[in-house]
């Protein structure tokens, strides 16, 4: 891709990454340096992100005997909740399902707990290639789970759990709304999906034909989706993977999509949000011009990312009063 085609706006961030990576793109060749990357610039960010006070945050872990697992989750809880029963936020973290972890966006969950009076509960699901698929789903299904039979425990109301999910972490709500959906009694109210990562065909390397993307490339999605479907994933579970391989769209919940249209994911988000309209399933997408993969955390400043931002804190506010 060439960066002319790219928002003005949201190019110094791309230079900035460039100086740091060499590349508009993480390298992925050398998986170990480059999560401590990831790491690094997202404690950094942290760092600068205002306090919120007013919220207690802690850890538990999940054990789910069913699954034979058990998972950190991080809770967070506003010191003095209103109401009996609220609803709750089950927030997945991106990453291309090999790097990221909850602990990168608490400052955004702590602040969405204390604006929106709610529970935010935060995944840290196991990473691939170490554990490829269907470790992360379950991890999530377990919290899922959780949050719905111990609803009373934590004063949330069963039936209004929001999922909430970026890159590979909306890949991973996806798949959690069908898994969900198909092998448990629980109804996922609605699930919020910021540019998701959908479909594991997706992986045609750059070449004349078929150009780059920025942030995430083309090679990065190749070494993802490899990492995370490493071992052979049977039919009856592919669409738990990919959901954009998913053939039953109905019963699903509530959603909403959010993508730049010149993200590796457009394509993908846009049939996804097709399919789910074609099952009457209420669904909104926002697409923004001129704008690459995780454009609104990359350049927070740009007035498309506020656009992106406001829109995404609409849709919080709609969807956890």
């Amino acid at each position: 891709m060439t960066t002319s085609t790219i928002d003005p706006e949201l190019q110094p961030t791309l230079s900035m990454l460039e100086q740091l990576w060499g590349d508009t793109a993480m390298n992925l060749d050398e998986l170990s340096s480059a999560r401590q990357t990831h790491n690094l610039m997202s404690e950094q960010k942290n760092l600068l992100a205002p306090i919120i006070d007013g919220v207690d945050t802690h850890r538990e872990i999940v054990v789910d005997e069913s699954l034979d697992l058990s998972v950190p989750v991080y809770v967070h809880k506003p010191s003095s909740l209103t109401g009996d029963f609220c609803k709750v936020l089950l927030h997945i973290h991106g990453g291309g399902f090999v790097t990221g972890s909850a602990a990168h966006a608490e400052p955004q969950l702590r602040a969405i707990a204390k604006t929106y009076n709610c529970v935010v509960v935060s995944v840290e699901y196991r990473l691939a290639p170490e554990h490829p698929f269907p470790a992360a789903l379950f991890d999530c299904f377990a919290a899922l789970k959780w949050l719905h039979n111990g609803a009373e425990t934590l004063g949330v109301k069963p039936e209004k759990i929001v999922v909430f999910g970026e890159s590979a972490g909306g890949g991973l709500a996806a798949g959690l709304a069908l898994y969900a959906r198909d092998h448990s009694d629980i109804e996922i109210a609605q699930q919020i999906l910021l540019y998701p990562m959908l479909d594991y065909r997706n992986t045609a390397l750059a070449s004349e034909d078929q150009a780059d993307t920025v942030i995430w490339s083309r090679k990065n999605n190749a070494f993802a989706w490899n990492a995370y479907m490493s071992e052979a994933v049977d039919d009856s579970m592919l669409a738990y993977a990919s959901p954009s391989y998913a053939h039953n769209w109905h019963k699903l919940p509530a959603t909403y999509v959010c993508v730049g249209d010149i993200d590796l994911f457009y394509a993908e988000n846009c049939k996804y949000v097709e399919q789910l309209r074609a099952a009457a399933i209420d669904v909104d997408i926002d697409v923004y011009p001129a704008a690459y993969h995780a454009f609104q955390v990359a350049a927070p400043d740009a007035t498309v990312s506020k656009q992106c931002s406001q829109n995404i804190e609409k849709v919080l506010s709609d969807a956890l009063r």
